[in-house]
């Protein structure tokens, strides 16, 4: 395994170790792991969740088009990646602009900061990547792209959560 492999493998432990840590500690302190949704989120999120599972439905079978013609741009893994990345900002950018990505009383300030910090850990190893010339090899996108792609997600998702905030602060000022 590759530098860049353990890097990866190491982020998305992390992760997974951050999550589970944030699990125990509302549990601890009492808190519900998923505060309720009202009847009509639930059914707007159930509709996102359609949206982005046909969205990944269709880049899977574009990659498959690809590779049967013998088409294509990036390296194995990466057009999974894609796919998966396209049907999550099909489905938070769905489910944000319905209401239905934050449960109720939630704050969508903590969010947009999470995410901006986000974004720029992404940011920093996307310019580190195409410094060192890593994204693309022989005419082909490397694994080295899925910080670009990361960025490219939360940075939309991000975007449509500050839209929807502006929408909602125009709604109630009128």
């Amino acid at each position: 395994m590759n530098e860049y492999g353990l890097g990866l493998a190491s982020g998305i432990i992390f992760g997974v170790l951050f999550l589970g840590v944030w699990i125990i500690f509302r549990k601890l302190r009492g808190q519900a792991a998923m505060e309720q949704f009202d009847e009509k989120q639930v059914t707007d999120r159930y509709k996102a969740y359609k949206i982005g599972f046909f969205a990944l439905i269709i880049c899977i079978a574009a990659d498959a088009m690809l590779k049967l013609f013998g088409m294509s741009f990036y390296e194995e893994p990466v057009g999974d990646f894609i796919a998966v990345f396209i049907a999550i900002g099909v489905f938070a950018c769905r489910a944000v602009m319905s209401d239905a990505y934050f449960a109720p009383g939630a704050s969508m300030k903590k969010f947009i900061l999470l995410y901006g910090v986000i974004c720029f850990a992404q940011l920093v190893n996307t310019v580190r990547s195409f410094s060192d010339h890593e994204m693309i090899l022989n005419g082909k996108l490397t694994i080295h792209c899925i910080s670009p792609l990361c960025l490219i997600i939360f940075s939309v998702i991000m975007v449509t959560v500050l839209i929807r905030a502006r929408q909602l602060k125009y709604d109630e000022e009128e």
